[in-house]
Order: structure tokens, then sequence, then C-alpha cells
């Protein structure tokens, strides 16, 4: 058995390192079921931003369709004039 080869002092390292491991994830394992103010505040402030975002994306996509829109149409009266 090797266990049994690796001297004593050697034996407690691992040990103390499990130990220390355990007690320092103690914390990680808990869980926080309470709802801070700055969590609901972060939401509000998200979903404005979002619907900021949305509102100025459906802009700049109405103004580029537009343009292309206005494009074709040249394009479409400058064939229209030269097709008999």
């Amino acid at each position: 058995m090797k266990l049994l080869q690796i001297p004593l002092k050697y034996r407690l390292y691992p040990l103390l390192l499990l130990g220390c491991i355990f007690v320092l994830n103690t914390d990680i394992l808990a869980q926080d079921s309470s709802k801070s103010i700055l969590d609901i505040n972060n939401t509000k402030l998200i979903k404005k931003v979002n619907s900021v975002l949305d509102s100025n994306q459906k802009k700049i996509n109405n103004f580029l369709f537009k343009k292309i829109d206005n494009a074709k149409a040249k394009l479409d009266s400058t064939t229209r004039k030269f097709t008999p």
C-alpha cells in the first residue's frame, strides 16, 4: 500500500488542505434568498436601457429602410425612362 509508505508528517498536509478547502467553500454553498434594493433597481435600469436601445434601433432601421426605398424608387424611375 502506497498510503502506508508515505511518512506521517506528509499525510497531514492533504488532510489539512482538504479541511481548508471545505471551510472556504461553506460560504460559497450558502444561498442568499434575500433580494436587495440594488437588484430591483438594476433590473429596472436594465429594462429602461433595453427599451431605449430598442427604440433607437427601430429609428435607425426606419431611416435606413426609407433611404433604401428612395434609392429603389429613383432606380425604378430611371429604368422606366430608358426602357421602351
